[in-house]
């Protein structure tokens, strides 16, 4: 009876142990930057977008819902803000990933808050894009 349990328990925690990290974490963050303490919102199929818009639809989520809490402060400047955290200029990026860090930026409800979330989300580069990913000179 001992080993039935013994059995039981090993096929229980291998399961459970196979199921978890790895599936979430190419689902959050597939370039494998899950274990940064970032947030890592989940991607699209492929849809991208340019570093510009990227960039500006972050800060400017960022920059509209500061203004709704009333807090003050200045912004990071694009395309500044996306190049110190990937160094490579002109990726573009995923356009859910990118979806996700507004959302998680909106739904913040302190400034504090909504300063660390535009700097702890974590976009996913499309490696390999660039310089696809700058619309001008």
């Amino acid at each position: 009876m001992r080993s039935v349990w013994t059995l039981a328990s090993l096929l229980f925690l291998t399961a459970f142990g196979c199921g978890s990290s790895d599936a979430e974490f190419e689902e959050t963050d597939p370039t494998g930057g899950g274990d940064d303490g970032k947030y890592h919102p989940m991607t699209d199929t492929g849809a991208a977008t340019t570093e510009d818009s990227a960039c500006q639809r972050m800060i400017d989520s960022a920059g509209d819902k500061l203004l709704a809490l009333g807090c003050p402060g200045t912004s990071p400047i694009c395309p500044d803000f996306l190049r110190s955290q990937f160094s490579t200029e002109c990726l573009q990026y995923d356009d859910g990933s990118v979806a996700g860090c507004v959302a998680y930026i909106k739904g913040k409800k302190t400034c504090a808050d909504v300063r660390t979330a535009l700097t702890e989300c974590a976009i996913t580069p499309l490696l390999g894009t660039e310089p696809a990913g700058c619309t001008g000179p």
